[in-house]
């Protein structure tokens, strides 16, 4: 209590010395919130533009559960912040009864973000499309602006091995897998799908793998050497 009471005696003596009349005080904030609109109008205008020509990246929602949502919320918000020139363009796939509602109540009906009722292999020709898998026998080793990347909602505490790849089969569809081996030594190549996408955000951006590793990895996942 007396530092309180210390803490106000002296912000009375401040405000005495160098007082700021009612007229100052609104032109800082009318001058504040200007800022804060046009910083808005910029961001918004940077999302609308991603939608329509960023690197395309696909949720699948089939696999939905509370976790996928909040790590694409995580995603989502990492983009916002984002200083990156290209940001991604985010489709959810399977967006419909249920799983719509589930993911409203949770806030993505405010996403700048595209939603499909269809499944994945309705959306887009199957030669555009690569399912990143962390089973697929082949490694991404670039990102091509016009080729869509499918993730699949499953979170790594919940992995049902080779899930992603057979469905990928299933739908005659490309696959593979992030280059993490040969970047990183790593005790785990299967990756949440936040990590898997904003590695897809910093390669697009940069071009470097192994940056965007050592960038959006979970320390968790990196062996002791690496980790330094």
């Amino acid at each position: 209590m007396q530092a309180k009471a210390e803490r106000q005696h002296r912000w009375e003596i401040e405000a005495a010395l160098h007082p700021i009349d009612q007229e100052e005080k609104q032109r800082l904030y009318d001058a504040k919130m200007v800022v804060k609109k046009q910083q808005q109008a910029q961001l918004e205008e940077r999302l609308n533009m991603a939608m329509a020509i960023g690197l395309r990246v696909v949720v699948d929602l089939d696999f939905l559960n509370v976790q996928t949502i909040r790590q694409i919320a995580t995603i989502y918000g990492t983009m916002k912040k984002s200083s990156f020139s290209n940001l991604l363009s985010l489709h959810l796939a399977s967006y419909g009864g249920d799983v719509a509602t589930f993911c409203d109540q949770k806030g993505a009906q405010s996403w700048k973000v595209t939603r499909h009722n269809q499944p994945v292999h309705d959306l887009f020709p199957n030669n555009n499309v690569v399912f990143l898998s962390p089973d697929a026998p082949t490694a991404l080793t670039a990102v091509d602006p016009d080729t869509v990347y499918v993730v699949g909602g499953i979170v790594d505490r919940t992995v049902r091995k080779s899930q992603s790849l057979a469905k990928a089969h299933g739908w005659a569809i490309r696959t593979a897998r992030l280059p993490v081996q040969e970047h990183l030594r790593v005790k785990s190549h299967v990756l949440n799908i936040d990590t898997v996408v904003l590695a897809l955000l910093e390669v697009h951006n940069h071009g470097d793998w192994k940056r965007a590793f050592e960038s959006v990895l979970p320390k968790r996942l990196l062996r002791p050497d690496e980790s330094q």
